[in-house]
């Protein structure tokens, strides 16, 4: 497919011609009729050609693929090229340039490349070298030459500054581009672009100018690095990211604040993103060749898509327009509102709905592959070349001591602040040189016209040929550019200046002359958003190669995933204020020991201490292995009980094994509790639940959730999580690659809102909700739970809004079903949790409360099934033996009961065929064991208590101690996991194995045990049952991604980068 691009430009001009000349010849204005339609006189779709009718029923079912689509574009063109030649009958054709004056003494035409000559190249571009075939030529035939296609088609190619002038400064009159982009027609719609006559749309282009110009940008830059600065800083501590999809994710938002308005960015941002999605996908060979025929599968989507997107922004227009008496609201400054106030000149009428709609899509289109491309390989070339790195982090350093940064944000002009990054600006500015956004602009000379190259040849470019800037080769010029191949942003600095050696026009990347890029400066402005902020707060390191361009893509773009590693500097600023703080307690305590104890009481001894020394010789196993490896290395040097002294600062009792785990898990509330270890949790959920109040009312508060998920009512919720599992996983197809984290987070999100969060929910505010509960999680971070107050932290700003929103929304849907309660009664567990009392008093659940319990359940249900799910995959995939034993329980189940239709579908009791389940089970039951949810469960002791190991060793743990169960470590004690480390359902199986009931009742603690075991734990078994009985009876899996190690940075330890 490396020949998209040149094919992309080229195809409409191909296929008009060849219909034209063919019908010419062949029966005149009639037979032109019959073999295109724009030649008709009576009403028929624009552009539909019975040539696509020659298309495979095929394609009415399925995509092509790009190298199928490619062979088949180039079969048409072949046939097309012998049509034309029979036609033509072998005579001589007329000359090109027959309209110029014959009389005029003219330069001869430019050198010719014939098809016998591109043949030899054919090597090279199969190779996906795009710029080398283009090399190859320019270097044999100079800066002007034309491309002959069978003699169909004549492409003029313009190289370098020189032979440009006229091609970026002609009248329209002159050099346009013709019918080459007739396929955006259909994608931005007629309205607007090339639909319209050219007066319309240079008006139209007037209006992006004014809509980007400088003073406006201005106004754009503070929500920019808003969005910027909100993005990132859920991305934690450190971890792995492929830097491709979180740009185009973050690109996405602000694309959607700054142009689309805040109507969009309310509760329909993921639709018009799915939408626009959609429009894209309508940028492909067969769509350029036949834009307008249904028969092709994106063109209907494209089109739908279209149609969906003029509907929503035609409402937003109707709106606002309807509101200009009201100057608070028709106060926006996005791009929307300015296209909304756009006059044209000639006759002063407004825009029109559609003519807005069509603006909006195509800005977005633009804005969005220029920045997120460019983006990317601005950061694939920083974190390549260590030098520019450096200076881009030095200047980064500079304007921050000159105007100063709290918590990593910007707090001076941010339009200023960006504009002094002039290193960052030419680094970007080189990426663009080696990687143009645009790699080739196309027009079509309507008048001939003569270009004189740097060495004082003269050719005349006739009128009717196709002309072609490549810039992508104009950009590495060898007498403009030293070293051109190499990425080199000094180039540009004052001493060099290489992009005037040569005039304006030595540097295209965006474009020149009248058809110059006007959203220029807006994309500056995001890029160096972006990157100023990843440079200020990350150290980054690329774990890709680097990447190779995908000349299949309309725009190149990286080929591949671009993955690289990020650590925050906020590590280092929670150390600093860590050894601050024990340095002033030490001094505070003026060394005094102290006795939590009574000395009168005889007592067994404390348990063994690990002090800071020791444990500083376990840090290489801690930033190499992970905390699991340093607490095994502690278990098996000082048993199952044993202290952690932190500077003398913190003593963290740490107890392995069920012998000592009675009193944590049984131990009164007066005796042992969380204290105020869970502090943080008050702000992320509210102060009117679980550690926000006494512990009498969090018992009761446990109840209900014990109620609302009790058996009884679990088998009423069964129905329709099956039904959202079977939803979901319809739109997968036939086949495909998907990482199966991203895709069960997506539908457990989805069956917790069905199950969870009710309907109304569900209908209109489900994005918002999910957007507000993951500001909610991003509440949830090492500053957050030292300092869970202070809003400073932006993540704490953040949550606090979030859950705002949300206990708003909430209560207005309790208010709401309040008010109706004679009617049905909804079933979900917010109408549970709405009809609970407390005890005590008889008293209802307040607004406030059912909100707050409703976080906090979404909260657990989402992070304990969602990892536990994708853990379960990536177990059973890489062990042959479990999953076959999985598959064939489930055609066994197929066989007994008649509730399994042929698609898949489980059609009568589903909890029923669900508890039958038991290899699943076993299966996700030893996920867990292996990736417990919640690797260590604390406690703080308010009296001291004496524990007895295996071994018959008595210890006394003293008041005042936090007391650590590492649920992760106790799960694979040897003595009652036999291979503990394995992945071995079978440990569970009634063969006489059993192993988590050898040590007693706390022998498996995955869910926690006595009085605070997780009251979710059948409807967590019930969800990820349901999920993985669908797979693994309708699809066959393969683990393509290695077994993911887990990320024990987060808050809920997860699998590391994705799982493909």
């Amino acid at each position: 497919m490396s020949v998209f691009v040149a094919l992309i430009a080229l195809a409409p001009d191909l296929r008009d011609r060849a219909l034209a000349q063919v019908a010419s010849v062949a029966g005149g204005h009639a037979a032109r009729e019959r073999l295109n339609p724009r030649f008709d006189t009576r009403a028929r779709p624009r552009g539909f050609s019975p040539l696509s009718l020659g298309l495979t029923s095929a394609t009415t079912n399925m995509e092509l693929t790009s190298s199928s689509a490619m062979w088949l574009a180039m079969a048409i063109l072949a046939i097309t090229a012998a049509l034309t030649k029979i036609a033509l009958g072998g005579g001589r054709r007329r000359c090109l340039s027959e309209s110029s004056d014959l009389t005029c003494k003219t330069p001869p035409p430019p050198p010719v490349v014939n098809c016998i000559a591109l043949l030899g190249l054919l090597p090279v571009l199969f190779r996906g070298d795009v710029p080398a075939t283009m090399q190859q030529l320019y270097a044999k035939f100079g800066s002007v030459f034309t491309v002959s296609v069978a003699g169909l088609l004549k492409a003029t190619f313009l190289v370098g500054p020189e032979v440009s002038a006229h091609f970026f400064q002609g009248l329209e009159s002159e050099v346009s581009h013709g019918d080459l982009f007739e396929f955006t027609v259909p994608m931005f719609g007629k309205e607007v672009g090339h639909g319209v006559d050219n007066a319309t749309r240079i008006e139209q282009g007037r209006f992006f100018a004014e809509a980007l110009k400088p003073a406006r940008l201005r106004i754009h830059v503070d929500p920019i690095v808003q969005e910027v600065e909100d993005y990132f800083a859920k991305w934690g501590q450190h971890g792995t990211v492929d830097l491709k999809h979180e740009l185009e994710q973050l690109l996405l938002l602000i694309s959607g604040r700054c142009l689309l308005g805040k109507e969009v960015m309310g509760t329909k941002f993921d639709e018009v993103c799915n939408l626009f999605r959609d429009i894209e996908g309508g940028v492909n060979l067969m769509s350029v060749f036949f834009p307008y025929t249904p028969l092709i599968p994106s063109n209907r989507r494209r089109d739908m898509a279209r149609e969906r997107l003029h509907a929503i922004f035609s409402d937003i227009v109707r709106s606002r327009k309807q509101q200009q008496g009201d100057q608070e609201e028709v106060n926006d400054k996005d791009v929307l509102q300015s296209f909304i106030d756009s006059r044209y000149k000639a006759d002063g009428r407004a825009t029109t709905e559609a003519e807005v709609a069509g603006l909006i899509t195509g800005v977005l289109f633009a804005a969005k592959h220029t920045s997120t491309h460019t983006s990317v390989w601005t950061g694939a070339r920083l974190l390549t070349h260590e030098k520019f790195l450096a200076a881009a982090v030095d200047e980064q350093d500079q304007i921050v001591r000159k105007h100063g940064i709290i918590n990593g944000r910007i707090v001076t002009d941010h339009y200023g602040f960006l504009t002094e990054m002039h290193m960052l600006h030419i680094c970007i500015k080189e990426t663009l040189r080696l990687h143009p956004p645009a790699p080739m602009i196309v027009r079509t000379a309507l008048r001939q016209f003569t270009v004189r190259t740097r060495e004082g040849h003269e050719y005349c470019v006739p009128a009717g040929h196709t002309m072609a800037s490549p810039i992508v080769i104009s950009n590495r010029v060898p007498y403009i550019y030293k070293d051109a191949h190499l990425y080199d942003p000094d180039r540009f600095g004052p001493r060099r200046e290489e992009d005037k050696v040569g005039g304006k026009f030595s540097y295209t990347s965006f474009g020149g002359g009248r058809n110059s890029c006007v959203g220029e400066n807006y994309a500056y402005m995001q890029i160096k958003a972006i990157w100023s902020h990843l440079l200020r707060n990350f150290e980054l390191k690329l774990l890709s190669p680097f990447p190779k361009t995908d000349w299949s893509k309309f725009v190149p773009e990286p080929q591949g995933k671009v993955m690289l590693t990020s650590s925050s500097v906020t590590w280092l600023a929670m150390a600093i204020i860590l050894a601050i703080t024990a340095a002033v307690t030490k001094i505070a305590r003026g060394g005094r020991r102290r006795s939590a104890t009574d000395p009168t009481c005889k007592m067994p001894p404390p348990p063994p201490v690990v002090n800071s020394i020791a444990l500083l010789r376990l840090l290489p196993t801690l930033f190499r292995s992970g905390l699991p490896a340093i607490l095994h290395e502690l278990y098996t040097k000082f048993g199952s009980v044993f202290t952690i002294n932190l500077a003398g600062l913190l003593k963290m009792t740490f107890l392995v094994g069920p012998e000592v785990s009675a009193h944590f898990f049984q131990g009164l509330e007066s005796e042992i509790s969380h204290g105020n270890l869970l502090e943080f949790t008050v702000p992320m959920f509210g102060k009117e639940i679980a550690h926000g109040v006494d512990s009498a009312t969090r018992n009761e508060q446990a109840r209900f959730f014990v109620d609302a998920l009790k058996p009884a009512r679990l088998r009423i919720h069964v129905d329709p999580m099956v039904q959202e599992v079977e939803d979901y996983f319809a739109k997968w197809g036939q086949h495909g690659t998907v990482d199966l984290r991203r895709e069960l987070e997506q539908l457990l999100l989805l069956i917790s809102g069905r199950c969870l969060l009710g309907k109304e929910v569900m209908g209109t505010m489900f994005d918002e909700v999910c957007n507000l509960f993951r500001d909610i999680e991003g509440g949830v971070n090492l500053m957050s739970v030292f300092f869970p107050y202070t809003p400073l932290i932006p993540s704490n700003r953040r949550r606090d809004m979030a859950r705002k929103r949300l206990h708003a929304i909430f209560s207005d849907i309790v208010r709401s079903r309040k008010q109706r309660e004679g009617d049905n009664v909804d079933k979900d567990v917010l109408q549970s949790l709405i009809d609970s009392r407390y005890k005590a008093d008889g008293r209802a659940t307040t607004e406030a409360e059912v909100a707050a319990l409703m976080i906090c359940l979404l909260f657990a249900a989402k992070h304990t099934s969602a990892y536990t799910s994708v853990w379960t995959g990536a177990r059973l995939l890489s062990h042959e033996r479990f999953l076959t034993a999985a598959v064939d329980e489930q055609d066994k189940i197929a066989r007994e009961h008649s509730n399994i239709n042929g698609g898949g579908r489980i059609t009568d009791d589903r909890y029923g065929s669900l508890m039958e389940m038991r290899t699943l089970h076993s299966c996700i039951k030893e996920t867990l064991r292996l990736h417990p949810p919640v690797p260590m469960l604390v406690r703080t002791a308010h009296k001291q208590f004496t524990v007895r190991t295996r071994e018959g060793h008595e210890y006394a743990v003293p008041a005042g101690h936090t007391i650590a169960s590492p649920i992760v470590i106790s799960n694979q004690v040897p003595y009652i996991n036999k291979d503990g480390h394995l992945y071995d359902p079978d440990r569970f199986g009634p063969a006489g194995r059993e192993e988590d009931k050898v040590g007693g009742k706390f022998s498996y603690a995955s869910f926690g045990g006595g009085r605070t075991g997780c009251v979710g734990e059948g409807y967590a078994y019930m969800q990820i049952k349901a999920i993985w009985s669908h797979l693994l009876r309708n699809f066959e899996l393969r683990l393509l991604s290695p077994l993911p190690k887990s990320d024990f940075t987060k808050f809920v330890p997860e699998p590391h980068g994705e799982l493909m």
